[in-house]
Order: structure tokens, then sequence, then C-alpha cells
């Protein structure tokens, strides 16, 4: 499963033509993916088994962040885990 940057490339290139030129690139909402907060190999004990090796999520973000910075690189991306 590859991440469809459609939308975040079309938003990209509006928040660069308003002249915007720091972005955060958040992986997603802790209120909907506690793991994405909290990307610890062992989860709280009230939590829940990451659906994933925590650092496959980073590399995946690290990846996202570098596509979109080849597109608009005048602008400064700045890729974190969470909102």
């Amino acid at each position: 499963m590859q991440p469809d940057l459609t939308e975040p490339l079309r938003f990209l290139a509006l928040l660069r033509d308003l002249d915007i030129r720091l972005v955060n690139l958040s992986a997603g909402s802790p209120n909907y993916n506690p793991h994405i907060q909290r990307p610890a190999f062992f989860p709280p004990s009230d939590g829940y088994l990451p659906p994933e090796d925590p650092l496959v999520g980073v590399a995946r973000q690290i990846t996202v962040v570098r596509q979109l910075k080849q597109q608009f690189p005048g602008l400064i991306l700045v890729g974190t885990g969470y909102t």
C-alpha cells in the first residue's frame, strides 16, 4: 500500500502560492491512532500492540517528506509523527 499524495501535493502548491513557506507534515492524529503519538515497541499497560514495528512508520514518514520536498524545494517541511 502506497500513500496517495494527490491532496498533499495540491495543498502544498496552494501554500506555496500563498507564500507560506513553513509546513508541518504530520502522520496522523493521536486521538484516532494512539500508536502514532507513542511509537514505542512496548505500549503502556492500558494500550494496545502497535499494528506494525514503529520504525516502519518512521521510515514511511521520512519517505513521504522526502518525496514532497523533491516537488517543493522552496518550502521548509517538518515531518512529525503526530498532530
